[in-house]
């Protein structure tokens, strides 16, 4: 929170760049995350943290093909959504006259 704080400051009174300040800290959290392990990769985390972050899963050819079904219709239904906006937003544009002299 302190972190969050100091980046509000330098923000709103120094008037450092949003991505700047928040580049910067990231650098320095990062350093001092060196730091304090001295280099070392922290260890003895539960094995069922471990499974989710390594990304163990014993998947069944079933699942893989009904998590690409999953896959293929969440990109039917942005396709369409995004063509419906696309076409909403030329009938608006139309309306209000935009582009037109």
């Amino acid at each position: 929170m302190a972190v969050g704080a100091g980046m509000g400051w330098l923000i709103a009174y120094i008037e450092v760049p949003a991505m700047l300040a928040t580049l910067g800290a990231m650098t320095l959290l990062a350093g001092i995350n060196v730091v304090l392990t001295k280099g070392y990769t922290l260890s003895g985390f539960p094995p069922f943290l471990l499974g989710i972050g390594n990304a163990v899963l014993n998947l069944s050819p079933e699942f893989v093909r009904l998590q690409m079904e999953v896959y293929l219709f969440i990109a039917v239904i942005f396709w369409i959504f995004s063509y419906f906006m696309s076409y909403a937003s030329l009938q608006l544009e139309k309306a209000l006259g935009v582009g037109e002299r």
